[in-house]
């Protein structure tokens, strides 16, 4: 707990100095007047040479991309421009946030602001119609200063529903827009808008309906597209809609249910809580509402924090809210909190930390740190109902420091997941899960692949948001839904990760196979839906060229699209990676304007493609082929046939273009079972064996208020596994319904903990740091606030992660820690004794938080006064 205490102290502290350096220096930011009508930058003051050239091909050979360059390229080659040029003029705004309005019609709109002492100084507003090719200077519709971080928001559902919101005098002036920005209409609001709004699920009747908090911790809703407000909670602390998860006949929830927690913090002051944390256990109410906000019923006391995604509804109890050291346990509900059940996980005490890490595919993935504050434990995955879980995968890397996972769901591919684990010797190694987390496995090389020492085993190392949070130079990795088995990535290939520059590799095939395609660090996008794959070089290094394959990564050419000096701060298509048309935005670095390049390929690519130009195609063919035909390609007890395109088919997908599939039932093995909890599956064996460690008796759980008995085998059915006949385990269930059970009767299940542990380093130095603490809150103002935690952040013991074959030393410490306590987190949500943002305002959690990035951005900052972001209501961002 202390390390947490100094983390997040430590975490305030560097806020507090960026805000007093802000305060000094001049943000490029936000806001300013300029109702100047753009003009587009003459073409003729700047001679770009467009050309392509072949670059090096992969395994497929030289002879298929000499093709491609002779049969498709040749009126590029001549000299034919395919991108259009547009320069912000007459505008000095430092940051930029882009929302589309529109669907495959080229209309969005950005926002440019400026901020100066904390306060807006200037802004634009611009729309376009045609992607980005010109642009509309709209900024008389405007009265008052656009927000900085949350003033251009967007429908997820209704891409021409947009919210801007404007600074007011007493509340938020709210302009909105119906059809794409063409018109706006402005409502002065008597409260101010301090979060996102949280949009409605698309259920016909309720498209208007929004929630969002104010700067009072008061809750509002509106049910006419902002139009009116009404307040129907206060001492908010975190607020959902209801679960609308379609269960066989009917939704868990109705259409106005909302999910909200309330309550006072024990410590008022949002930097003093920090400070304090330790001391307290903040506690909430969860409440439930089945009529808009009209009326509530109290589902929970003592609540740490709650969440819900698909049909599960959890929530964190505090067990002994008086005891700052008490342990927490999590409760399940699939009925929308009728009845609760309690997870069957281990004992949670106040220094261990878990978080849900996703439950997108019917079941529900939990990290839990082993004990001592190690930044690492066990992931667990839980049953269909979301109560019983047994254990995935041991020493799974979650850092001790901000939210910071390398777990990733790939979009691509019904059941891959990746994530890093943790060697006994401190290094990271990358660990792949073709079957929703049954079993897990390195990832094997690219064939060719060089390994950086042959005396050691060697594996595709791949770098996530761990790797971020330490300063490397990398992106995230990249998958879409309708780029089906595309998987994009930055990796390595070594025994485990490296600091040495990565290069960028691709799977086609869902992470069974991999290639490199691209030498060192790029930016890439996934465009017409796989059809195009797109790349920038190291973004850092002002690129000049654009590299695009439309072969999945086969062959690689490139287009210059400028010969000036041009800081990338993005690399955009638009969102649900469909559309064929690519922009390029950035600032120069010589004046500071932004620019943007727009490329259309059906000018390269001019040929939509037809039936004749897909072949059919088995994800998860290369699982199980051992087993037989009948077997190879079966997940979860299905087989998927789908067809996808070509790879030698020089066409596009085109915006409409849907995947077609068939699927097949299979025949049940042993793969179609998981173990049960307090079994596991040793390394390279299918069979579950019983966890020593585990004490207690078999498996009684409280369900519905009786108590359960279950006796297994230690297999079960993976949850949503469809397979048929074959393999069973043997054995049954007994349950006893005739004892009622209690809290008092539940014996948990818990992992031997008796045994001697490492020391938790908080104890060794608690009495002090309550001291220290007290001294600096009466005696030191805040930048020596600053100075002293970041003293404590970098002297104390803490865990250290290493890369292989390289050590972080002492003066990057603090730059790694700055990154990684500010760069964005993967986790549905977390719980330990951190609750860090609940102590500062509401938590608006949107029921679309899952949805992916659709453009990509440089993970450094380019100066200390250049930031930007793209907004639209897809976590995008422009830099």
């Amino acid at each position: 707990m202390e390390e947490r205490l100094i983390k997040f102290v430590g975490a305030i502290t560097l806020n507090l100095s960026f805000i007093l350096i802000n305060t000094i220096c001049t943000q490029w930011g936000v806001y300013g007047v300029d109702v100047l009508k753009m003009q587009q930058f003459a073409e003729d003051e700047q001679t770009v040479r467009h050309n392509f050239v072949k670059r090096e091909a992969s395994d497929s050979g030289t002879e298929s991309c000499l093709l491609q360059e002779a049969n498709f390229l040749s009126d590029v080659k001549s000299g034919i421009k395919i991108d259009d040029r547009y320069v912000f003029e007459n505008n000095s705004d430092g940051s930029m946030a882009l929302a589309w309005a529109g669907e495959n019609d080229g209309t969005f709109i950005t926002v440019t602001t400026q901020v100066i002492f904390g306060s807006t100084s200037s802004y634009n507003v611009y729309r376009s119609t045609d992607f980005g090719k010109t642009f509309e200077n709209i900024s008389n519709k405007f009265s008052t200063p656009i927000q900085h971080d949350i003033g251009l928001q967007r429908s997820p559902d209704n891409a021409q529903k947009l919210y801007l919101l404007g600074e007011g005098g007493k509340g938020t002036v709210l302009y909105i827009t119906t059809d794409g920005g063409l018109t706006y209409t402005s409502v002065n609001l008597d409260f101010k808008i301090n979060d996102k709004f949280i949009y409605h699920e698309p259920i016909t009747g309720y498209e208007n309906y929004m929630l969002v908090s104010s700067d009072m911790k008061d809750l509002y809703v509106t049910k006419d597209n902002g139009m009116t407000w009404k307040k129907i909670l206060s001492k908010l602390q975190r607020v959902k809609w209801g679960i609308y998860e379609n269960t066989t006949t009917n939704y868990v929830d109705r259409p106005q249910t909302i999910y909200a927690t309330i309550g006072e913090d024990a410590i008022q002051d949002s930097i003093l809580s920090h400070f304090f944390q330790f001391l307290q256990t903040p506690v909430y109410e969860l409440k439930k509402s089945d009529d808009a906000g009209d009326t509530w019923v109290t589902l929970l006391k003592d609540v740490a924090e709650f969440g819900h995604s698909g049909k599960f509804l959890y929530a964190s109890i505090v067990k002994e809210p008086s005891n700052p050291n008490s342990q927490r346990f999590l409760k399940i509900s699939t009925d929308g909190g009728k009845t609760w059940n309690e997870a069957r996980l281990p004992t949670v005490t106040q220094d261990r930390f878990y978080s849900v890490l996703d439950m997108s595919e019917g079941l529900v993935f939990m990290h839990v740190d082993d004990p001592g504050d190690t930044g690492h434990g066990v992931l667990y995955t839980s049953d269909s109902a979301g109560i019983i879980y047994s254990e995935s995968l041991q020493n799974h890397l979650y850092p001790n420091f901000g939210d910071t996972t390398d777990f990733y769901r790939v979009q691509s591919m019904r059941g891959v997941y990746i994530t890093s684990q943790m060697n006994s010797d401190d290094s990271i190694h990358s660990m792949i899960s073709y079957n929703r987390g049954a079993t897990w496995q390195k990832i094997q090389k690219p064939d060719g692949a060089q390994c950086k020492d042959d005396k050691k085993e060697c594996y595709l190392q791949i770098h996530g948001l761990y790797s971020i949070s330490r300063g490397l130079q990398t992106q995230l990795p990249l998958s879409s839904a309708s780029a089906t088995g595309i998987v994009l990535v930055h990796g390595n290939v070594a025994d485990a990760l490296q600091t040495t520059e990565p290069d960028v590799f691709i799977s086609n095939d869902g992470g069974y196979n991999w290639k490199k395609i691209l030498t060192g660090h790029h930016m890439y996008q996934i465009a017409d839906s796989g059809g195009l794959l797109v790349a920038v070089p190291n973004p850092t290094k002002e690129p000049k060229e654009l590299k695009f394959s439309a072969d999945q990564g086969n062959c690689w050419h490139s287009y210059q699209f400028t010969n000036e000096s041009i800081h990338l701060t993005g690399l955009l298509t638009e969102p649900g990676e469909k559309s064929i048309i690519v922009s390029i935005w950035g600032y120069r670095i010589s004046d500071k304007k932004w620019v943007s390049h727009v490329i259309d390929f059906k000018k390269v690519i001019k040929r939509q493609c037809d039936k004749s130009d897909y072949e059919p195609w088995t994800p998860h063919i290369e699982s199980r082929k051992e087993e037989g035909l009948d077997i190879s390609g079966c997940l979860l007890g299905k087989r998927e046939t789908i067809m996808r395109l070509k790879k030698d088919s020089w066409c596009y997908n085109g915006y409409e273009y849907e995947k077609e599939s068939t699927t097949k039932i299979c025949q049940c093995t042993r793969e179609d079972y998981e173990c049960e909890y307090g079994y596991y599956r040793p390394d390279g064996s299918d069979y579950c064996v019983k966890v020593n460690e585990f004490k207690g008796p078999d498996i009684d759980i409280c369900l519905r208020g009786h108590e359960e008995k279950i006796v297994t085998t230690g297999y079960r059915k993976v949850p949503g596994d469809v397979c048929a006949n074959g393999f069973a385990p043997n054995g049954g269930q007994f349950i006893d319904l005739n004892k009622r059970c209690s809290e008092e009767l539940k014996d948990d299940v818990i992992k031997d903990e008796t045994a001697p542990s490492q020391p938790n380093k908080g104890e060794v130095h608690k009495t002090a740091v309550i001291v220290l603490a007290v001294i600096i809150l009466f005696v030191v103002i805040l930048i020596s606030i600053f100075l002293a935690r970041r003293y404590f952040i970098l002297r104390r013991n803490r865990v250290v992660y290493r890369y292989s074959l390289l050590n972080q030393n002492e003066d990057n410490v603090e730059h790694d820690l700055e990154n990684a306590l500010t760069s964005n987190g993967s986790a549905l949500y977390q719980d330990s004794d951190e609750e860090v943002d609940s102590m500062n305002k509401p938590k608006m959690n949107s029921n679309h938080s899952n949805s992916q990035p659709r453009s990509t951005r440089p993970h450094t900052a380019p100066t200390k006064h250049i930031s930007s972001y793209h907004d639209d209501s897809d976590d995008d961002m422009l830099g």
